[in-house]
């Protein structure tokens, strides 16, 4: 489905296709939004988003020998079934010199980065909030998607090196990964209960990879016998 505007900038004739979550997690075009929205946005968060999703951490390597740091192979975190981390080189893209590197011998300095954690929330929010103006076949304007535009198109003009900024953003959203292969393409709002909570909660889930509490605010409303939403009205 797409709209007459960009969801996130709003501004008019969106033309560029959105994957919905991202294409590396297993999203597919759901609609489109502006080309700046699509390519920054895109840029600044996801790749982070995707490595927390699949469990990779980019590697640098340091040698004393050789200037500088340079980008080796992503590293997977796996687990044995006695719970025990393994580590393993995704892919066999690397920088030149890390060969020689190990050529030369002696002492290899390995840096692991972790994926930033405000950059996976706001690309998991970014893909929960298109999705939720699919649910409602419109794009919202309660307090709560105002505040992920504006985030959201701080985070445009933030440099990779710099934190995100997230101020406005409602307290306490939150993210959690699904184990399991995952469905791609799909993403859909479902009932859940978290553990320790009670209270049965509205998310929105992104390839059954990873669930996103509902971002937007507003009122959902109607459940059929089999827990599933009938109906859904914003406030």
């Amino acid at each position: 489905m797409n709209f007459d505007k960009c969801p996130i900038c709003l501004s008019p004739n969106p033309s560029k296709r959105e994957h919905i979550p991202p294409e590396s997690i297993g999203g597919t075009v759901l609609t489109r939004t502006c080309e700046r929205c699509n390519s920054l946005v895109g840029s600044r968060l996801e790749a982070d988003f995707a490595d927390w999703v699949h469990d990779l951490l980019p590697t640098r390597f340091t040698h004393p020998a050789i200037q500088g740091q340079r980008r080796g192979p992503k590293i997977q975190i796996l687990e044995t079934h006695e719970s025990l981390p393994v580590l393993f080189f995704e892919g066999n893209q690397c920088d030149p010199a890390i060969p020689e590197m190990l050529e030369l011998g002696g002492e290899v300095a390995i840096q692991f980065t972790a994926p930033d954690q405000n950059r996976c929330l706001l690309a998991a929010i970014k893909s929960a909030y298109l999705t939720a103006c699919l649910i409602f076949r419109a794009i919202p304007d309660t307090p709560e998607a105002e505040a992920i535009r504006q985030v959201l198109l701080a985070a445009i003009e933030t440099p990779l090196n710099e934190p995100v900024p997230m101020g406005g953003l409602r307290d306490g959203l939150w993210l959690a990964r699904i184990p399991g292969p995952g469905v791609p393409g799909e993403a859909a709002l479902v009932h859940v209960t978290i553990e320790g909570d009670p209270e049965p909660k509205f998310a929105i889930s992104l390839a059954r990879k990873v669930l996103v509490d509902w971002p937007i605010g507003g009122s959902l409303v109607g459940l059929d016998a089999e827990d599933n939403v009938t109906f859904a009205l914003p406030m």
